[in-house]
């Protein structure tokens, strides 16, 4: 590692350690995936010194290697390794938990960065996404609460999102893991060392009231077609599959992330729950939203929202019971002009 040292010494010659946001690319075994992610990631990175490129390779397949030696050849500031010390074992999840571990081990304990993003060779970013994180990142110091931004939403079809709020986010107790951002200390103080990455983060950040900021509006979404062995919770949105944003959209500055501190947020939700007309979900079916600005749709039990979900091809998969996207048991998509936020009895924020 001492190569990866010096290169850190010569990147903060011209940047401080808070400027540079390494991007960590997990590599498995997807040839014409990591082809296409690394064209995005060196096409849309806006400084390649800035946002530099570890390609983290954990298997021995030579194809991989010399894929990631022709982009070597061309861009700078893109490097590979092959984690000799990890020890491959039999089944993704465990073979991405090692590597994961690995990848963020090495980034932030032994070459000391602030931050990191992390990307897969199973899918496809946006053309702002890099300037999405550098926006947000300052949430990440802004409120303890936040643990990572996230590039994805995984309720985000074309026809569940407002196209032109690109520059909208929310919290969500959810991780979608297509693309994300987290911060040294919080990965030091997560201190993953075993198996099941989400169910780990999901059922830690439950117990510290840690949340994500996740877009309306995608940038990243999983390039099913390259993937034969999708994930059973996500093949839904992979026959009808997220729209990511297009162009660069204007974010605006960052004096206005306090917005998503707790307690503004809460705030404010709340104040939107108020002023939203409640529908049954039978009404919701029968007569629709009606172009009103905020609609609360209330289900009692686990069959209303099933038959939610389906209606709109909400992702209804769980995990430690939290839906995707959502946030103190509400979900939040547009649809038909209006905003709906879906919440079962026991929500904390039931007027």
């Amino acid at each position: 590692m001492l190569k990866y040292f010096i290169l850190f010494i010569f990147f903060e010659k011209y940047f401080s350690s808070a400027q540079i946001i390494p991007i960590l690319v997990l590599s498995h075994n997807r040839e014409d995936g990591l082809k296409r992610i690394l064209s995005q990631v060196t096409r849309y990175r806006p400084n390649a010194t800035q946002f530099p490129v570890f390609i983290s390779q954990n298997n021995v397949d030579l194809t991989i290697e010399l894929i990631t030696n022709e982009f070597q050849s061309q861009f700078s500031n893109l490097f590979h390794w092959h984690p000799d010390r990890l020890k491959f074992t039999e089944g993704d999840q465990l073979n991405y938990d090692e590597h994961l571990i690995y990848g963020l081990d090495t980034l932030f304990k032994e070459m000391n960065y602030t931050d990191a993003i992390v990307l897969e060779d199973d899918i496809d970013i946006s053309r702002d996404i890099f300037n999405y994180f550098g926006h947000f990142k300052a949430a990440l110091d802004l409120d303890e609460t936040i643990w990572c931004i996230s590039a994805y939403n995984p309720n985000g079809l074309a026809k569940l999102v407002d196209k032109r709020q690109k520059d909208l986010v929310y919290r969500s107790d959810y991780f979608s893991e297509y693309g994300f951002m987290i911060s040294r200390k919080v990965w030091i103080e997560l201190n993953f060392t075993g198996s099941d990455w989400m169910s780990f983060v999901h059922e830690t950040m439950i117990r510290k009231n840690g949340v994500c900021l996740r877009p309306e509006i995608s940038r990243s979404r999983h390039n099913g077609p390259l993937y034969s062995g999708l994930k059973q919770r996500d093949k839904l949105h992979h026959i009808i599959p997220v729209i990511i944003c297009k162009g660069k959209p204007n974010l605006g500055n960052t004096s206005n992330l306090s917005k998503y501190t707790k307690l503004n947020y809460d705030q404010e939700l709340q104040f939107n729950l108020n002023k939203s007309i409640s529908l049954a979900p039978k009404d919701f079916y029968q007569h629709g939203t009606s172009n009103n600005s905020f609609i609360l749709i209330n289900y009692s039990n686990w069959d209303e929202f099933s038959n939610i979900a389906n209606f709109l091809k909400l992702r209804h998969d769980s995990i430690n019971d939290i839906l995707p996207g959502s946030y103190k048991g509400t979900q939040s998509f547009y649809f038909n002009g209006s905003r709906i936020i879906t919440t079962f009895n026991k929500s904390i924020f039931i007027r």
